[in-house]
């Protein structure tokens, strides 16, 4: 597993696996087969990547990548990706996607401009966030307790729970041996 050999919490490392131009291809696809449950039409581009470190404390880094994604459709946002601890995982989710989405708003702007992209989260997790759902993903949005319409469709968030994940990968290992 990557994992063995990489922290994805590092800068560095993040930038070689998601900045590679070569892996672009792959990257596309990775994005659109984990965040299927946010697109409308395949991911087609990727213009840019950025990859932040949130913390100068070797500690507490934590690392990150905005990703600048345009869909089939041509509708454009931003992935964020980012590895998240166990501490405050819930509340360190909407922070961090809130800051991505606020963090566009260019000097002098109004946020109301409409320069802002729609951001999506994709947490990495290496401990089962939602033991009670056997998924190794699982996609998030605010929508109406009411109606279950989402009608703030610029924040929305995807979990990707590695524990499960790896159990996933396991099982259609054992699978494709029989």
């Amino acid at each position: 597993m990557v994992e063995n050999f990489l922290d994805v919490g590092d800068g560095l490392a993040l930038q070689r696996i998601l900045g590679d131009p070569k892996q672009k291809d792959q990257l596309i696809s990775f994005l659109t087969t984990i965040l299927d449950d946010h697109l409308t039409t395949p991911i087609q581009d990727i213009s840019s990547i950025k990859v932040a470190q949130d913390s100068l404390i070797p500690e507490e880094k934590q690392s990150s990548a905005e990703i600048y994604c345009q869909d089939q459709a041509g509708e454009e946002y931003i992935v964020r990706v980012q590895m998240v601890p166990k501490q405050d995982a819930e509340l360190r989710i909407c922070y961090h996607a809130s800051q991505t989405y606020a963090n566009q708003v260019p000097e002098g702007c109004r946020p109301h401009d409409r320069v802002l992209k729609p951001v999506i989260f994709l947490a990495l997790t290496d401990f089962v966030m939602f033991p009670d759902d056997e998924a190794y993903k699982s996609a998030h949005s605010w929508a109406s307790q009411k109606t279950q319409k989402n009608y703030f469709s610029h924040l929305r968030y995807t979990i990707l729970e590695l524990p499960k994940f790896r159990k996933y990968l396991e099982k259609k290992k054992e699978q494709a041996a029989t």
